[in-house]
């Protein structure tokens, strides 16, 4: 992408952030739509047919994906994330889909295997995915008032696929964007099974700014 360009999408960004008041869009994995830039106060997104709502806090989180549809662009609602050292390329995202499918996010093929349905199966799995070393858990948590897995990893060997490392989707180098995930990153991920269906959390730092708010956000969520 050119300087240009760059420049171009980062005006439009922080024009949204004088535009939006409180971020609040229903997004489904069948017909994703499109949100508004930056994500604050309560939002709403749908995954996999469950409905999930979120407190993101102001400080500069947006929403994302940023892909150029048709000379425009346009914002997914797969993920929010932070630029906290600079301009563009995000420092920290949260992002929800779910496994093996439904939502905007695609799992990277054979990475994680797990041996049952319960989202203790995934959470273990994943836990015990090639290139990352556990630093904590996987262990049981609340979310949303439902039972779920929480591991913290830290990636040793970039073993994963790109921009998630469990899971990738559709990115451009547009507002604070997650292209990539590298060693030395660490990855928060929730697991939550709602009506049957297992619903994962992931975050991703460079480092520990920004865990603070991640938490605040994951506690905030709930269903229905």
């Amino acid at each position: 992408m050119t300087t240009a360009r760059v420049l171009y999408v980062s005006a439009i960004v922080a024009a949204s952030a004088v535009a939006v008041g409180t971020a609040s869009a229903l997004v489904t994995s069948s017909n994703p739509g499109y949100v508004d830039a930056f994500a604050q106060g309560r939002i709403t997104r749908t995954v996999d047919g469950i409905r999930l709502s979120l407190s993101v806090p102001r400080s500069g989180w947006e929403n994302g994906p940023h892909i150029h549809v048709k000379g425009k662009w346009r914002t997914l609602g797969l993920y929010v994330s932070k630029s906290i050292f600079g301009p563009q390329d995000a420092d920290v995202v949260l992002l929800w889909t779910a496994f093996p499918k439904g939502g905007l996010a695609t799992p990277c093929a054979g990475l994680v295997k797990p041996t049952g349905r319960s989202a203790a199966d995934l959470a273990e799995a994943m836990s015990r995915a090639p290139g990352v070393k556990v630093v904590e858990g996987p262990k049981g948590v609340t979310i949303g008032g439902r039972p779920a897995w929480h591991t913290i990893l830290s990636v040793r060997r970039d073993r994963g696929c790109d921009p998630g490392y469990f899971f990738t989707w559709e990115s451009e180098m547009g507002g604070a964007f997650w292209n990539h995930t590298l060693a030395g990153y660490t990855i928060e991920v929730w697991v939550v099974d709602v009506r049957g269906k297992r619903l994962v959390f992931e975050a991703e730092t460079k480092g520990g700014s920004g865990d603070h708010e991640v938490a605040k956000m994951v506690d905030s969520i709930r269903f229905g």
